[in-house]
C-alpha cells in the first residue's frame, strides 16, 4: 500500500516569498539609492568647486580692497605705470596667492584746456624783466613798460582767463581775533602723532614764529595777518588740508583741538589763503639752525572751495594775496583808490568778492606796506621772502596762486647753499618785482604747472598660481588728495 503525505501546512506554502520580496526590496532601493549617492557626490563635488573658485574670487577682492585702502599710497605708487607696463602693488597677504597691478590710463589736468591758462609770471613794476628758467606764458616786456597796462580790462580777468592777468578779488575775511600760540592737540593724539600745533583762520595781528622741532597745520580756510609769518629751523607746515598730509587733518583739528571756549572754526574748503596786509608777509629761512636732516619746510596745498561757499569762492586757486591800496599811518586812506607811483606803478585797490564787490574798506583790514621804495631808499620787505643761505634742508612748496601785484616775491640762495633745497611755486605768481638769485636751489619751479590732479587707473588682481584662475578688473578715478571713485569693476573665472 502507498503511505499517504500529510497536507502542507500554509507557512510551509509562503517559504521562499519573503526572500522573494527581499530581493525587489533590495532591486527597487538600488534603483533608488544608487542615482541618489551619484547625485549626491556630484553635487558635493560641485559645491567643492563652487567654494573654491568663490574663495579665489574672493582673494583678488581683497587685493583690490587692499589697492584702494589708501588712495594717495596707490596715487603715488601708480602715477609712472601706463599701459603695457604695470606696476606691482601690495599683496593682500591671504592664504590664496594673489598678484596685484595698476597702469595708468589717463591724466586729468587741473585745467583741461591749456589755452585758457593764465599769464604764469607778471611783474608790474614798468620796466622790470622777470628772471630766466621760469614755468609757463610770461607776462610780455613790451606791455610792461606801461604801469597801467598789466591791470586794465583788455589784459586782466579776476578770474583765470587764457593769455591774461589774473587779478584775484578778496575773499571774505574772517575777523575773528586769533593768538600766535596756537592750540595743541590731545595727549593721547600726539603720542600717535607726534607734537602737532594747529592753527584756525581768522585775523592774526601778532607776530607768529614757527621754529620749533614741531609740526604745524592750518586747517583750511581764510587767514588774514598783520605782521611776519616765519618758518625756520625744524619747522614742518602744513596749510590746509590735501596732497600733502599735515600732522592731523580739518575734521580732527576743530573736534579736538585743546582750545578751552567754543568759536567760529572758519573752516572752509580744502587748504588754504593766506591774505596779507599792512605789514604782513612769509618768511622762509634757514637761520635757526635744524637739528633734524628733514630741515625747514611749507607746503601750501591747493586751495579748493565748494560753489556754495559763496564768501570765499575768489580764493579758490589763490594761496597768497594781498589787501591793495594805500596807507596813510594808521588808518586807511582812498582805499578805494589805486596806489600809484607814477610812471613806474600803478595797482588797483583791493575789492572783496561780494555782490556786488565792495572795497576792503574800514578799520578791519589794512592795505599791504610792503611796497617798494620810490625813490629807493632803505631796502622795503617783500611780501614773500624766501632766504636761504645755510647748508640744511629747506623745501617751500606753493600749489595755488600768489597775487601780491604791489610787493616783492624775493627767492634768494647764498653761493653753494643750494644743495639739498627746493622751492615750487606751481600755480603762478603775479608781483611788482619777482626777484631770484643768480644761486639758485637744487630743486627750482616758479611760474604756472599745470598739476595732474586726478588719474585714471586700471587695478588688476589675479590668482598667481592653482585653478581656476580669477581676476578681478577695476577701472579707478583717483585725486591727489586720496579721494578715489570706482567707475567698473568685473571679476571673471575660468
Amino acid at each position: 500500500m502507498k503511505r499517504r503525505s500529510a497536507p502542507r501546512s500554509s507557512s510551509e506554502q509562503d517559504e521562499g516569498s519573503v526572500l522573494i520580496l527581499a530581493l525587489a526590496t533590495i532591486i527597487i532601493g538600488a534603483m533608488i539609492v544608487l542615482p541618489t549617492m551619484t547625485y549626491t557626490m556630484t553635487v558635493t563635488r560641485a559645491g567643492r568647486i563652487v567654494q573654491h573658485k568663490v574663495s579665489r574670487a574672493e582673494a583678488v577682492k581683497g587685493g583690490l580692497r587692499t589697492a584702494l585702502a589708501d588712495g594717495k599710497a596707490l596715487y603715488e605708487a601708480c602715477k609712472d605705470g601706463f599701459l603695457g607696463s604695470p606696476l606691482p602693488l601690495a599683496a593682500p597677504g591671504l592664504d590664496i596667492a594673489v598678484d596685484t597691478t595698476c597702469t595708468k590710463v589717463k591724466d586729468t589736468y587741473a585745467v583741461e584746456d591749456f589755452t585758457t591758462l593764465p599769464y604764469a609770471a607778471v611783474n608790474t613794476w614798468a620796466g622790470s624783466v622777470l628772471p630766466g628758467g621760469l614755468s609757463g606764458t610770461t607776462y610780455p616786456v613790451l606791455l610792461n613798460a606801461d604801469p597801467t597796462a598789466w591791470s586794465n580790462p583788455t589784459n586782466s580777468s579776476i578770474t583765470p582767463v587764457g593769455s591774461k592777468v589774473w587779478t584775484p578779488q578778496l575773499p571774505v575775511i574772517p575777523n575773528d581775533g586769533r593768538l600766535p600760540s596756537g592750540f595743541g592737540m590731545p595727549a593721547a593724539y600726539a603720542t600717535s602723532y607726534g607734537p602737532c600745533r594747529v592753527f584756525f583762520p581768522g585775523k592774526y595781528v601778532a607776530r607768529l614764529d614757527l621754529t620749533g622741532v614741531s609740526d604745524y597745520f592750518f586747517v583750511s580756510g581764510v587767514y588774514y595777518f598783520e605782521s611776519t609769518v616765519r618758518i625756520s629751523g625744524d619747522a614742518h607746515v602744513v596749510i590746509g588740508e590735501g596732497a600733502t598730509e599735515a600732522c592731523t587733518n580739518d575734521q580732527d583739528a576743530v573736534s579736538y583741538a585743546d582750545y578751552s571756549t567754543p568759536f567760529n572754526h572758519n573752516k572752509t574748503g580744502a587748504g588754504a589763503t593766506f591774505v596779507f596786509g599792512s605789514a604782513g608777509q612769509l618768511v622762509v629761512d634757514d637761520v635757526t639752525p635744524s637739528t633734524k636732516p628733514a630741515g625747514a619746510s611749507v607746503t601750501f596745498n591747493k586751495r579748493l572751495v565748494a560753489p556754495t561757499e559763496t564768501g570765499v569762492l575768489s580764493s579758490a586757486g589763490v594761496s597768497i594775496i594781498s589787501v591793495n591800496g594805500v596807507l596813510n599811518g594808521t588808518t586807511i586812506d582812498n582805499l578805494s583808490a589805486p596806489l600809484v607811483a607814477p610812471v613806474l606803478l600803478s595797482v588797483p585797490a583791493s575789492l572783496v568778492a561780494t555782490t556786488p564787490p565792495t572795497p576792503a574798506s574800514g578799520t578791519t583790514f589794512k592795505p599791504s606796506t610792503l611796497v617798494p621804495a620810490i625813490p629807493p631808499a632803505a631796502p622795503i620787505p617783500p611780501i614773500v621772502d624766501i632766504n636761504l643761505s645755510g647748508a640744511g634742508a629747506v623745501t617751500v612748496q606753493i600749489d595755488s596762486y600768489i597775487a601780491v601785484p604791489q610787493g616783492t616775491v624775493n627767492v634768494t640762495t647764498a653761493p653753494a647753499a643750494g644743495t639739498f633745497k627746493a622751492v615750487s611755486m606751481l600755480g603762478g605768481v603775479l608781483a611788482a618785482n619777482i626777484n631770484v638769485s643768480a644761486d639758485r636751489p637744487a630743486t627750482f619751479v616758479v611760474g604756472l604747472v599745470n598739476q595732474v590732479v586726478q588719474k585714471t587707473l586700471k587695478i588688476v588682481s589675479i590668482t598667481s598660481n592653482g585653478n581656476p584662475l580669477v581676476s578681478a578688473t577695476a577701472i579707478v578715478l583717483v585725486n591727489d588728495t586720496g579721494d578715489s571713485a570706482i567707475t567698473s569693476y568685473v571679476v571673471q573665472g575660468t
